[in-house]
């Protein structure tokens, strides 16, 4: 099928050239910027490096980085001296210190005004009684990593008198016996040092203060206090995550952040798991669990409204189009480029006021990624690797073999009688035939212990002029599954040029190649030629068949006569401009390029097929993506008391997809492994183009007063082309306040125990528009080469053979593909919020909790249309969605930090509840298959019947009052050993009209809890989550059941599924089996009774999907830094840790986490295995 449109939406005509101009143009003005780099740094605390200069010049420059003014008269700046100085981000009484140290001045501040005068002179004797009583001490200041600390603030306390330290550590004062010399620095504790009699040199290690570091968090386009912030915002330590052996951002997060949903319904390294902040808010009708077809892939990867991801301020296309669209792609997760080891900080933007800048992407919250960037000083190198091994799993135990073959037989004649025995198939009883006597252990030969290994490698440095990063990371890890696993290689480089003290340019350059190999089939996960369910396509095999050595090479993964790439490519470029305009005004441009492109291509060797010819598969697709965002702040105070800071930006994106597919089938020799077209009767191909841009533009504006009372507002409009021409403008405002209490005069009295206390709310409109695969609702489509008619289609790949009408190609509407609505617009969701934050005993202790609702209108949704029509569906604003809860996190430690041992907690828990508050046609429910969509009811709540138990004998079984009938299903009558159904509607039929709202799939709890323990040098972590209150689909056990009795497949054979499918292991499940029988599960009887008794539509298959899961546990031991200093090693720490230990659920299946996003378990994903893994962190 090919398309045409109407007219190409996206950029207007010529546009998409003239902003590609722009980022050329951009490009090249900052790479000559390089060429001309000269002078020193600006940043936000004092850089200054000068020789040689005077007094007055000095002064002038601190006043433009500070703000402070100076006051002096000219014979203060005759008596001064030249001054030689070098500081970096050191503080400004620091900074004076060291300018007034040698020269006959003083200086004395009073609220931002510092008044130079000229010192007292005091009498020969006096001065040479101080020189003798003073000492010169000289010291180093380090980290904890033994790096130098460059700009650390050293004051004598008793003197009054201070210095900073260089750009090597280094540092020089004066000081009496008895003095106390204070060194501090930003993010670090301070530290107090009492000079002793006779000491002269010094080493200073200052700690990181985490309390200090967490305090500014990014909400979006700029940095700000945590404490003035009045929105909702969790933040995550990459620390805390950097030793877990997994490739993905999104696994890392899980259980780490109250409301964030991380689900892994596939252990296979490097998929993408479903992410969900604050409920799904996702409706679709067309509900499809099939991880094989087109239609299943395109569902799936619609299910669930996951969060925007923003990469060092890029928004990213993290969807799959090409399983949106065609059902192909590699299904890589694309964030697993990111090596944990290149990032710095996580931030989570929760509620409108804090998302609502990103308008249509922040609808369902904005995870912030920042990257590490360069650090001045010498250059620093630091290595990390880890290596261990990926478990095989426990399996669900299956007979194989002789005990398959028997374990068959006494269910045939337990249930059968004398003609019921009469044509047993062969397979069950020629044992000697050697087609019939094997025993292959299908799931065992698939399984392995694999092996898992990661390392990183960083270099950092430069000088106050040029700073540079560059992070090397390669990460692999053998999947438990024959020939499948993950392997990523990556490059991270951040520079920055100071072009002058207020203009600063920098580019970031990152590339990763993903490599998954898929094993043997397409299935969730690419696992394994077999799949479970009751509806399953190719399920487990009887063990007894034989299987050829080609066969079993190619399904276990020993063959190499086979095409296996996929692999995903990435490389962004992002050129960013930082202009400090004067005092007040501070200018910013980010310019982004990236080119994604990913491929898969497979091969199916003639041995192993039945027609005895191959067949070869290859996708190929390209996404580009352009970026242009502007931004400019303005900041100030007023009588110290009014902040003010407003921010006014501006964003233009442009997308542009293209994907090229081609099959071909019949190739006649396997050493042929790539698409070769023998017959175009057999062979299908098809190449497409989507485009989409979007225009932003926004304001904020943050004040607060005395830093205590806090006020934000948030304006955005979002022009997108996907839409039609009058409604492609959507505005999404938002506004929060927030309150100090704990800063009040009248809570003096609780600041001994009462660290902070802050109440805050917000109110916000954000948007959506459709997914990345739908840029075209809004125009019409067509079909070229739509000449089919009934028989036209080829029956071996189902194909449309027939182009033409009367030889000429026909061009048709796109019926199937919807009728196009002009009037389709944003999706719009209001969310309210209002949170509480408090901190004990100077930050021991913290609360924080979130109470919020968010309601959704005008989702986008796609209706059913008559037949009459012509069109089976249009896409409109028709339904509406709430999602309210409560999140908490709480932070304990338990004891005095100068203790040795120290025990800190950190729990979190999210309650969400989910519901429909609107649907299309008068708000009719919609049934679709076992899900069902209600007004005042959960997404997606399965629907079925309502299963009350077993017959347990024919008697039992209902009859027609009227005609005596006995109940029957679809024309096979109930007997006993059958289920019982309830007539709902009480109209003696069962049907579907008898369906009741069974079980809801969305959790009501989840959350997670990591304990720390550590006692010097020696640390332990234990982190579990846990998800609560949901209910899952068991097709994992509906599907090994059934595969035992005859459905209503229209084979005649009863005994034809028992034959020829696996037989699972029955202990501990209550089948019926005689009369009589009090029965949790049906008779596995293939010969009486209802061909639907195991039907995939009963409330017996759903269960509690409840489990909590210890996830993590680490035990690591860090060298102490003097005893590596000796080796010129400034940090060491080695680690061991086991991942995924052990699950506790109520569920009757492997694993309750590993449903997919219709919470569905149907055997068919990639267990979630069990890791061990041993590490090594080497800083040189």
């Amino acid at each position: 099928m090919y398309k045409i449109y109407t007219r190409k939406p996206g950029i207007p005509r010529g546009y998409s050239h003239k902003i590609w101009l722009i980022v050329r143009l951009t490009t090249v003005i900052l790479l000559a910027s390089f060429l001309q780099v000269s002078a020193s740094g600006f940043a936000q605390k004092i850089n200054l490096n000068r020789t040689n200069t005077p007094l007055k010049t000095i002064l002038k420059e601190l006043r433009l980085q500070s703000g402070y003014n100076f006051v002096y008269t000219d014979e203060v700046i005759r008596k001064s001296k030249p001054i030689n100085i070098n500081v970096r981000e050191a503080e400004i009484e620091a900074v004076l210190n060291e300018v007034f140290s040698k020269q006959p001045l003083t200086y004395s501040i009073s609220s931002k005004t510092v008044v130079v005068r000229i010192k007292e002179e005091k009498s020969f004797i006096e001065e040479a009684i101080e020189r003798l009583k003073l000492i010169d001490i000289r010291g180093k200041i380090v980290d904890e990593n033994g790096q130098p600390l460059p700009g650390a603030s050293v004051v004598n306390r008793t003197t009054k008198k201070g210095t900073a330290s260089a750009t090597d550590g280094t540092f020089s004062i004066v000081a009496d016996a008895g003095n106390t010399l204070v060194f501090t620095m930003l993010g670090y504790k301070t530290k107090e040092v009492v000079v002793k009699n006779g000491e002269t040199n010094i080493s200073i290690t200052l700690v990181p203060d985490e309390k200090v570091l967490d305090d500014v968090v990014v909400i979006g386009y700029q940095e700000v206090s945590r404490r003035k912030a009045s929105a909702a915002i969790t933040s995550v330590n990459p620390k805390a995550i950097q030793d877990i052996p997994a490739p993905s951002i999104s696994n890392l997060l899980q259980g780490r952040v109250a409301g964030l949903n991380v689900q892994n319904f596939s252990g296979e390294p490097g998929v993408r798991n479903t992410v969900v902040l604050r409920g799904n808010t996702a409706v679709s009708r067309n509900i499809d669990n099939n991880p094989n077809s087109a239609s299943g892939k395109a569902s799936l990867a619609r299910a669930i409204s996951g969060p925007l991801y923003v990469v060092d301020g890029v928004p990213q296309s993290t969807e799959d189009i090409a399983a949106i669209n065609y059902g192909n792609g590699t299904s890589t997760d694309v964030l697993a480029g990111i090596p944990i080891a290149d990032i710095e900080s996580i931030d989570i933007l929760k509620d409108a006021s804090a998302s609502a800048v990103y308008g249509s992407r922040g609808a369902n919250g904005v995870i912030l990624i920042k990257t590490k960037a360069g650090t001045a000083g010498k250059t620093r190198i630091t290595f990390s690797t880890y290596h261990g091994l990926t478990d095989r799993p426990d399996l669900d135990k299956v007979l194989i073999g002789a005990q398959e073959g028997r374990a068959k037989m006494e269910l045939i004649n337990h249930y059968g009688d004398y003609d019921d025995l009469k044509n047993i198939p062969q397979i069950l009883t020629d044992s000697l035939n050697p087609a019939f006597n094997n025993a292959n252990d299908y799931r065992g030969e698939l399984y392995q212990t694999g092996m898992v290994s990661n390392y990183d490698l960083s270099f950092t440095g430069g000088s106050d002029v040029f700073t540079y990063r560059y992070g090397l990371n390669y990460f692999s890890e053998d999947g438990i599954i024959k020939k499948s696993g993950f392997d990523r290689y990556s490059l991270n480089s951040r520079m920055g040029v100071n072009i002058t003290p207020k203009l600063n340019v920098g580019v970031q350059i990152r590339y990763s190649r993903l490599d998954r190999p898929r094993s043997v089939s397409d299935l969730s996960g690419g696992t394994s030629p077999f799949n479970g369910g009751y509806y399953a396509s190719s399920p487990l095999p009887s063990s007894n068949l034989f299987l050829p050595q080609a066969n079993r090479d190619f399904i276990f993964g020993s063959t190499k006569v086979q095409t296996d790439a996929n692999t995903n490519n990435s490389l962004t470029i992002s050129p960013t401009i930082d202009w400090k305009i004067g005092k007040n005004w501070m200018f910013n441009t980010i310019i982004s390029y990236e080119s994604a492109n990913s491929r898969k291509d497979a091969f199916t060797p003639g041995t192993v097929r039945q027609s005895g010819t191959g067949i070869a598969s290859s996708f190929v697709d390209n996404s580009a993506n352009y970026l242009m965002s502007n931004t400019i702040q303005y900041s100030t105070t007023l009588n110290d008391i009014h902040h003010l800071n407003v921010l006014l930006g501006q964003n233009t994106e442009f997308h542009q997809y293209r994907a090229t597919y081609s099959e071909a089938d019949g190739i006649p020799n396997d050493q042929i492994s790539v698409v070769k077209v023998i017959n175009k009767m057999n062979s299908f191909t098809y190449s497409d183009l989507i485009e989409n841009g979007i225009q932003t533009g926004f304001i904020r504006g943050n004040y607060d007063f005395k830093g205590r009372y806090l006020f934000s507002g948030v304006l955005n409009a979002d022009a997108s082309s996907k839409f039609g021409k009058g409604n492609r403008v959507g505005f999404f405002p938002s506004f929060s306040a927030g309150w100090i209490v704990s800063d009040e005069p009248f809570m003096k009295s609780a600041g001994k125990w009462l660290t902070l206390f802050k109440i805050r709310g917000s109110y916000g409109i954000t948007g959506r528009q459709p997914d990345g695969g739908d840029s075209y609702l809004s125009f019409n489509t067509y079909n070229v080469g739509s000449g089919s008619f009934s028989g036209s289609s080829n029956p071996n790949t189902g194909q449309n053979e027939s182009n033409t009408y009367n030889g000429i190609p026909a061009v048709s509407p796109n019926f199937s593909g919807g009728l196009s609505n002009s009037e389709l617009t944003w999706e719009h969701s209001k969310q309210a919020n209002i949170g509480v934050d408090l901190t004990f005993l100077g930050g021991r202790f913290s609360v924080v909790t979130d109470v919020y609702v968010r309601n959704t209108t005008e989702g986008i949704f796609t209706l059913a249309l008559p037949i009459t029509t012509g069109y089976s569906t249009i896409t409109s604003n028709a339904i509406g969605t709430r999602n309210s809860g409560i999140e908490t996190q709480f932070i304990a430690n338990y004891f005095n930090p100068s203790k040795a041992f120290q025990w800190e907690t950190n729990f979190n828990f999210a309650f969400n509840k989910n519901m429909i508050t609107s649907l299309p046609n008068g708000g009719r429910d919609i049934y679709l298959d076992k899900f069902l969509l209600r007004q005042g009811q959960a997404i997606n709540q399965y629907n079925t019947f309502e299963q009350t138990g077993i017959y347990k004998t024919d008697a039992d079984v209902p009859v027609n009052p009227i005609d005596g009938s006995v109940l029957s299903f679809y024309g096979y009558p109930f007997r006993g050993g059958d289920p019982i159904w309830k007539d709902s509607n009480g109209d003696g039929v069962l049907d579907a009209t008898d369906y009741v709202p069974s079980g809801n799939p969305n959790p009501k709890m989840t959350g997670g809890m990591v304990n720390t323990f550590s006692y010097k040098n020696f640390s332990l972590s234990v982190f579990v989550n846990f998800t609560l209150g949901r209910d899952i689909y068991n097709d994992y056990l509906v599907g090994k059941l059934s595969h035992l009795v005859p459905t209503d497949d229209g084979d005649p054979d009863p005994l034809h599924a028992i034959s020829t499918n696996a037989f699972p292991y029955l202990n501990g499940i209550n089948y019926w089996r005689n009369p009589g029988d009090n029965a949790d599960y049906p008779s596995l009887s293939s010969f009486d009774g209802t061909r639907y008794k195991y039907a995939g539509v009963s409330s017996r298959w759903v269960e509690n999907g409840s489990y909590l899961r210890i996830k993590t546990a680490t035990l690591s031991y860090t060298f102490n830094p003097k005893v590596l200093s000796k080796l010129s090693i400034s940090r060491l720490r080695v680690y061991g840790m086991a991942d995924n230990l052990h699950i506790f659920q109520s569920a009757n299946l492997p694993d309750a986490e590993q449903v997919d996003a219709f919470g569905i378990y149907n055997g068919s994903g990639y267990s979630i295995p069990k890791k061990y893994t041993i590490g090594l962190e080497v800083g040189l």
